[in-house]
This record gives C-alpha cells, sequence and structure tokens, in this order.
C-alpha cells in the first residue's frame, strides 16, 4: 500500500474542496458494493478482521501477527482470494485462537456489525470457517468452473500476455 499526497490541496478553492470530499465519499461507499459483489461473505470477514486488528487489547501475540497479516491480504486483494490467480488466502491459525481473538475485540471495545454477527461468538463463526476453509470458491471461480475454465488457464493466460 503507497500513501499519496495531495499536493496543493490547500490551494485548492472551497467548491472544488468540496466535490473532492464528496468523491471520497462515493468511493469509500462504493467500496462496500465492491466488496459485496466479489465475494458473499467479504463485507462479514472485513468487519470481524478489522475489529480484531483496530482493538489488539488482550489478543495473543501470535495470533494477532497472523491475523495482521492476512487482513493486509484481504485489502490489498479485496477479500480473500487473489486478484490474478482466484486462490484463496488462509488464515494459518486455529478457529479457537480466531475466536478468542474476537472475543478479546469485543472485551476491548470492538463492535461487530449487524450483518457480521450479533456478537464476538457469533461474529466470528461463519466469518471465521470461511477464512480458515480453503475449499469455498470465489465468484470469479465459480464463474470460470460453469464455463469450463479453471485458474490454472486463467494463470497460463496471464503469464503468456504479461511476458
Amino acid at each position: 500500500m503507497v500513501q499519496v499526497y495531495a499536493d496543493g490541496f490547500r490551494d485548492l478553492p472551497l467548491g472544488e474542496k468540496a466535490l473532492i470530499w464528496h468523491l471520497a465519499q462515493a468511493a469509500i461507499a462504493g467500496r462496500d458494493i465492491f466488496y459485496d459483489q466479489r465475494y458473499a461473505h467479504n463485507l462479514d470477514m472485513r468487519d470481524v478482521l478489522e475489529a480484531i486488528v483496530t482493538h489488539p487489547d488482550g489478543v495473543d501475540r501470535g495470533a494477532l501477527a497472523e491475523i495482521e497479516r492476512y487482513t493486509k491480504l484481504f485489502w490489498l486483494n479485496t477479500g480473500p482470494y487473489n486478484n490474478l490467480t482466484s486462490r484463496k488466502f488462509v488464515l494459518a491459525c486455529t478457529p479457537a485462537a480466531l475466536s478468542a481473538a474476537a472475543h478479546a475485540a469485543g472485551r476491548a471495545g470492538a463492535r461487530f456489525s449487524a450483518a457480521a454477527g450479533r456478537d464476538a461468538r457469533r461474529a466470528a463463526g461463519a466469518p471465521a470457517a470461511d477464512v480458515l476453509r480453503s475449499r469455498r470458491r470465489s465468484h470469479r471461480h465459480q464463474q470460470d468452473a460453469a464455463r469450463g475454465e479453471g485458474h490454472r488457464h486463467r494463470q497460463r493466460q496471464t503469464i503468456s500476455t504479461s511476458a
């Protein structure tokens, strides 16, 4: 991830600053729509991961390091699947560790969205199962399978067109 600076923003007229603010708000709103379109459980999974990462007090250090690593991959790829290969990233910790992390985050003040769950146990339940399972397929992967194309076929295309 790269931080981008908006040089000259201070010098813009107020009307252009307001337009930029509205465009930024639209991008933020569109982000959730895109996450939802990429994979049905993306928003719930992101909610649980971000709750843990933003409220790390009481979370086991090893589990937190793994959850942070996974969350960065999740953010960069807009979900649990690699943007190029559609291979799923799997969180390398136990379901109990993820559940304990969600509970600790809840005790530290994390609030889970209504969609993700009503409490830490339920919030970590379905998303945790999905984050830890490698067998689920992305929407794009399912579409390719329906057309008789696999991720290996797409991978070869990607490699051959970028070479």
